[in-house]
């Protein structure tokens, strides 16, 4: 996602990884290379459990490993043409919070986007541009302070207590100029955890396992096998595959959801009728597929997440 408080000049080369955990929470790193005339923050919406606490949130400091997401890279050795990252042009628009030294950030936790009163207006997006999305109305925020005007900072990262226990959540949303637009140019490439998914995207050559044309690839081999796992502070199952999707181009301004059954009605509304989440549906296969998915998970659950722990204030 690229929610910035304030006008930026350019955006690219947005990257995004996201795990769910056996404790019903889901991890979340975000990094991007950008360009400001002012100062400013990265503003990630995250739907939270439902009465959202301090405890719903720990921050993860990733300042030791800036390059996490070239080391996730390297589970897909294809060879790729160049592809040049663009640089999105953005016209320029004319009590506090407890604030978190995470690396190179100051972070904040913001319960409901009514909260935004109590931060510096500069790293707050007015509530008025939040209730064009309806359903962040009861979703948490976490706020990163851009300590520079350009650049491309270390990941931020994160683990919260997700309401989508069953289900990935990916922010994707834009507001780049202070508005919230229909379409938007994306320069994203998504990377997630997940067993079930193991089994329905393609390889990292493209070759898929089952008729399902996502767009996600599945990495060479388990991530221990690319990844420093003490650097990633847990944030990476080692002995789960990584699945890569690239975004590259204009499309509808929505988050991205990847599921292991198409959500219904109601999970599709909470997230908004203006700007609905895009789902990647698992389910649909037939009754062999379904008892070949159950008995492979049940044969993975040993490996396939890490004992996370408990949340902290900290």
């Amino acid at each position: 996602m690229c929610c910035f408080s304030q006008p930026v000049r350019s955006v690219s080369r947005t990257r995004i990884f996201g795990r769910l955990t056996e404790q019903k929470s889901q991890f979340v790193a975000y990094q991007m290379k950008y360009e400001s005339d002012h100062a400013n923050a990265m503003i990630l919406p995250i739907p939270v459990q439902r009465r959202a606490k301090k405890r719903s949130i720990r921050f993860i400091d990733l300042s030791s490993y800036p390059n996490f997401f070239d080391d996730l890279d390297r589970g897909f050795p294809e060879p790729q043409m160049a592809r040049e990252s663009r640089d999105f042009q953005i016209d320029q628009l004319g009590g506090g919070l407890k604030v978190h030294k995470v690396g190179g950030f100051d972070a904040s936790f913001v319960p409901t986007s009514n909260h935004f009163s109590k931060l510096d207006p500069r790293f707050s997006i007015a509530k008025n541009i939040w209730d064009k999305i309806p359903a962040y109305s009861d979703y948490s925020f976490v706020v990163f302070q851009l300590r520079e005007l350009a650049g491309e900072p270390h990941p931020m990262a994160f683990e919260f207590g997700t309401r989508m226990t069953d289900a990935t959540f990916m922010p994707t949303v834009h507001i780049h100029d202070g508005e919230v637009h229909r379409r938007e140019d994306f320069d994203h490439t998504m990377y997630i955890q997940n067993s079930e998914l193991d089994l329905a995207a393609g390889d990292y050559q493209g070759h898929k396992l089952w008729d399902l044309d996502s767009g996600w690839r599945r990495s060479n081999a388990e991530a221990k096998k690319f990844i420093d796992l003490g650097r990633s502070k847990r944030m990476v199952a080692g002995d789960l595959r990584v699945h890569r999707k690239i975004m590259n181009g204009t499309f509808t301004n929505e988050d991205q959801i990847v599921s292991r059954q198409k959500l219904g009605n109601d999970s599709l509304g909470s997230v908004a009728p203006m700007i609905a989440p895009t789902s990647l549906a698992l389910g649909g296969m037939g009754i062999g597929s379904v008892w070949f998915l159950r008995r492979r998970e049940k044969m993975m659950s040993s490996a396939a997440i890490t004992r996370d722990s408990g949340f902290s204030d900290d």
